[in-house]
């Protein structure tokens, strides 16, 4: 009978270590050491959204029956020891597991930092020295058996830890297998792509060397503003298409003052395009009660990129896809000097119009131009557009039809136009060439940025 109750305990002793649940009840212990929580505490109290992988660290140590020297060196430097094991990279969460202030202002920047240092190196010592040591940040104790100097020697091996959240991989294996099919299908198309670019590389020499024959001579350039303002207090916000949803203040009158620089040489003249938006009345293109708005002037001032008196460029005339009359409401009235006459385009609201200026002289500066483009609206009440956008034409004249490109492209097919080939850089050549690839036309608008992305990911690289 004594065997009997002696071979039950020992199975239940068995049953009971083997158990997950051994791990997840005596992790407890320690996490309690370890100052463990799955906030930052003080009085913002944020979560630790990666926090659970130390506490499934220290439960996976115990159920392992993990040698306490490889317990205790993994939770100090689990990533210097076995940089590679997402365990030991887990075991780290031991440094970062006390309280954290998550908002401080740059005078506490160093005073926090120390703290923390210290908490760590506390904990450390009383976790697995049993021994506190804070007390000699400050001063030494007569009794105590760490001085202040060894402090700040002990002290000196967290400098530079840094605390972050990091998402591990507890299954790489796993992961690896899971991305191969991925990675080869990745591998095909970024083979076929690169078979693509290179198949299109003497046909851009060719191009380039005739002439560049479709090189969007009667294509617009966009031009990007660096300030855009409102004097009635109206706000600009940036749209995908290069155009400026304006919200906010509706001024009686109003008058926007457009600030832009650009490389281009040779401008003939200026487009102007009034959009339409659902958050505009009858979906505008004016910010009217009835959708409509009035141009009651339009200037041009052009100066030097790198500094220089501005001058007025003279507009030899316009005009304009629709205008309410072809009076005083004309796309010609937006040239005079009356205030009450302009144009206007009810009898066609709710849909795109643009109007195009003519300059009696292209600009032409080598060092680029600084344009300041100002559009008054003063023909009736809160008569204001509601979404511009502003392009240039460059040696060619200027025309209603036409699509938009990128600056950085017709930059560089107008430099290509002067010198070939030899005047584009590798980048330049690569922008071009991708306009190419991809098969945006002429009359297609593209982002400055995208197209530099573009490019990079067909070579893959990144910018």
């Amino acid at each position: 009978a004594a065997n009997d109750h002696e071979a039950a305990v020992g199975a239940l002793i068995d049953r009971l270590l083997e158990s997950p649940r051994y791990g997840e009840r005596w992790a407890r212990h320690w996490l309690d050491v370890a100052r463990f929580a799955e906030s930052s505490g003080f009085e913002h109290d944020y979560d630790r959204p990666f926090a659970f992988h130390y506490r499934d660290f220290v439960i996976k140590a115990l159920n392992m029956d993990m040698p306490y020297d490889q317990f205790v060196k993994w939770q100090i430097a689990g990533d210097e020891f076995e940089p590679e094991n997402p365990l030991a990279l887990s075991a780290t969460g031991f440094l970062g597991a006390g309280v954290f202030p998550t908002q401080i202002t740059a005078n506490e920047v160093e005073r926090t930092r120390y703290d923390a240092m210290d908490d760590m190196l506390s904990t450390t010592g009383s976790a697995m020295l049993g021994i506190t040591v804070g007390c000699a940040r400050c001063h030494d104790h007569k009794y105590d058996p760490i001085p202040a100097r060894d402090y700040y020697r002990m002290l000196s091996t967290f400098t530079t830890t840094v605390r972050s959240n990091i998402e591990v991989d507890m299954e790489p294996e796993k992961t690896r297998a899971l991305k191969l099919p991925w990675e080869a299908e990745r591998q095909k198309l970024s083979n076929a792509e690169k078979a693509a670019v290179d198949s299109l590389r003497p046909k851009f020499d060719a191009w380039l060397a005739g002439g560049m024959v479709d090189a969007g001579r009667a294509a617009w350039t966009l031009l990007e503003p660096s300030k855009l303002m409102s004097e009635a207090g109206a706000t600009f916000n940036h749209q995908s298409d290069g155009s400026y949803l304006v919200k906010g203040e509706n001024g009686v009158n109003d008058v926007y003052t457009l600030t832009a620089n650009t490389a281009l040489r040779r401008i003939t003249g200026l487009k102007l395009e009034a959009l339409t938006h659902s958050s505009m009345k009858h979906n505008g293109p004016g910010r009217a009660p009835n959708g409509n708005f009035g141009l009651g002037k339009i200037t041009v001032t052009a100066s030097p990129a790198k500094g220089g008196e501005g001058q007025e460029v003279k507009i030899a005339r316009a005009m304009a896809d629709f205008e309410q009359n072809n009076e005083t409401l004309s796309i010609a009235a937006s040239l005079d000097e009356d205030p009450g006459s302009g144009w206007a385009v009810d009898g066609k609201l709710g849909k795109d119009h643009a109007a195009v200026f003519v300059f009696d002289h292209p600009i032409d500066f080598a060092e680029g131009v600084k344009l300041v483009i100002k559009l008054g609206f003063t023909v009736n009440t809160q008569h204001n557009i509601g979404r511009p956008r502003f392009s240039l034409m460059c040696d060619a004249e200027p025309v209603l039809v036409g699509g938009v490109l990128a600056a950085n492209v017709a930059t560089t097919m107008q430099k290509a136009r002067s010198g070939g080939d030899a005047a584009l850089d590798a980048r330049q050549q690569r922008t071009e060439r991708r306009r190419r690839v991809t098969g945006i036309p002429p009359g297609a608008y593209a982002r400055a940025r995208g197209e530099e992305v573009a490019v990079a990911a067909t070579e893959g690289r990144k910018i």
